[in-house]
Formats: C-alpha cells, structure tokens, sequence
C-alpha cells in the first residue's frame, strides 16, 4: 500500500478479492488495503481465494464507462 501511494497511484477500496467455492463470489471479502479499524477476515486451511488488487492513477474512486462520459 505504501509502494503504491508513494507513486503516485491509489487502491480502488470499494471492490475486493472474495473466497471462490462452488460459487464464484464467496465469503470472505479480502480488502485490497489496510484498515486497521475494522477485523480481518479469518482465513482457513484449504480456502480458495481471488486475491485482485486494483492500482489505479490519480485518485481511488472508480470510475464506469456509463459515469465517465465519452472518450
């Protein structure tokens, strides 16, 4: 997290990696950042997880096609 910011980039804090199961999205949730202010997801031997961290240039908010306007 520090390496990015200090980079200039920011962590996209409003998607996250997940658990995979016989679904794709499961529980946990795994946040692409520290915050020391909410608990972690406990992990357990033999989960299968999609970790997607998300680097993105200038600030941290996401942006969609249909919000950004024309390109």
């Amino acid at each position: 997290m520090r390496h990015v910011v200090s980079n200039g980039f920011s962590i996209v804090r409003e998607f996250v990696g997940h658990g995979i199961g016989t679904k794709l999205h499961e529980e946990p949730q795994i946040p692409n950042y520290v915050d020391r202010k909410n608990e972690n997801p406990r992990l357990k031997e033999g989960m299968v997880l999609a970790i997607e961290p998300m680097v993105t240039p200038g600030d941290r908010n996401p942006k969609s096609a249909a919000t950004s306007g024309p390109r």
